[in-house]
């Protein structure tokens, strides 16, 4: 009788936040274990709802989401009230690109397309950068001068976020 031998397996975790909460997000997932670790704390994570409003066309943005789980919807409203669906973000992305570009508000609705889950962030403005700033993982520049930030050159865009401050 043959002797069979154990094929070694390769048990592969899935990211989770410090509360044990499943990482889907793409954002989140291409971040290193360092940064996940300083970011990650300054996230909240959220269930979201059929048709929940996140926020509306001209109003101030409280906060952006990297989505987790589930749909999101970018909605152009027009004059007369009826909306046109001009962007549709799932766990590849974030919402609320104004906020990192400097803006308090954006032109567009933001509408879960059914029920899910996202980390949120909380926007602040960082005294020292520009309210003016597009971020990423690398730095900043001032979208006003296209000046590279120094001051969050090492910093990754979801840190640059979310330590801003009034």
């Amino acid at each position: 009788m043959a002797k069979k031998t154990a094929i070694p397996t390769r048990v592969v975790k899935t990211p989770s936040d410090g509360d044990g909460k499943s990482i889907a997000n793409r954002i989140l997932l291409g971040l290193s274990h360092q940064e996940c670790s300083q970011i990650l704390p300054r996230l909240e994570f959220v269930r979201l709802k059929l048709h929940q409003v996140l926020h509306e066309a001209g109003e101030t943005i409280k906060s952006g989401y990297f989505v987790n789980a589930g749909l999101i919807s970018i909605l152009a409203v027009q004059p007369d009230g009826k909306t046109v669906e001009v962007g549709l973000i799932g766990r590849e992305g974030f919402a609320g690109l104004p906020l990192l570009v400097g803006y308090r508000n954006g032109p567009t609705r933001v509408m879960t397309q059914g029920d899910g889950t996202a980390y949120r962030a909380m926007p602040r403005r960082s005294s020292s950068c520009s309210s003016n700033i597009l971020v990423w993982r690398g730095g900043c520049i001032d979208s006003r001068t296209n000046w590279r930030c120094r001051a969050h050159k090492s910093l990754p865009a979801i840190d640059c976020m979310t330590s801003f401050q009034d």
